[in-house]
């Protein structure tokens, strides 16, 4: 199968890609078919069975992506953000002397490697600086005051802060459920 897909268009492979991260059993085809995803989408081997080691993070990195996948709303920029949210983890990941695992940077790391693939797969250009914004400021929070979450719509502005609400919202609930 990789040989074949080897040989389809970026523009192609990218088309479809959209199609199944908007489809209805999203969660259960990235599961089923990680290694058709990870044909189309090689930066995505590393998290499939990279385990967190964190209390937070009950899932596999890649289950983890799934799992945020099927929990965002159907909107195709903010489903690939959730595909890329977190691919710069396994890069990022190391243990601490109590065997918790850590990752120190990845929405920079995740971002670039978004870009790569976007670039790869021929996205237009809106869709890779929308997805890419998002991917790196997708664990950005501000404080809950009146002043900071200000600061905070200014900077990224209201429909940029409603995105990441909703980007936020889908990451939490592909955590640990016992901390929704």
């Amino acid at each position: 199968m990789g040989g074949l897909l080897k040989s389809v268009s970026g523009e192609r492979v990218f088309t479809e890609l959209k199609k199944l991260l908007l489809g209805r059993d999203v969660f259960r085809i990235l599961m089923d078919y990680s290694d058709v995803i990870c044909e189309m989408i090689p930066e995505l081997s590393a998290s499939v069975g990279h385990d967190q080691k964190n209390p937070y993070h009950i899932y596999t990195v890649y289950e983890h992506i799934a799992r945020s996948v099927a929990a965002a709303p159907a909107d195709v920029d903010i489903r690939l953000c959730m595909l890329f949210h977190d691919i710069g983890k396994p890069e990022t990941f190391f243990t601490d002397e109590k065997g918790i695992g850590h990752f120190y940077g990845p929405p920079a790391v995740s971002r670039r490697m978004a870009e790569n693939i976007l670039k790869r797969l021929k996205a237009d250009n809106k869709s890779v600086e929308h997805v890419c914004f998002l991917v790196e400021n997708h664990d950005v929070r501000p404080a809950l005051t009146k002043k900071s979450i200000h600061k905070y719509v200014s900077k990224m502005g209201f429909a940029g802060a409603r995105e990441l609400l909703l980007v936020r919202r889908a990451d939490v609930a592909a955590q640990s459920p016992e901390l929704i």
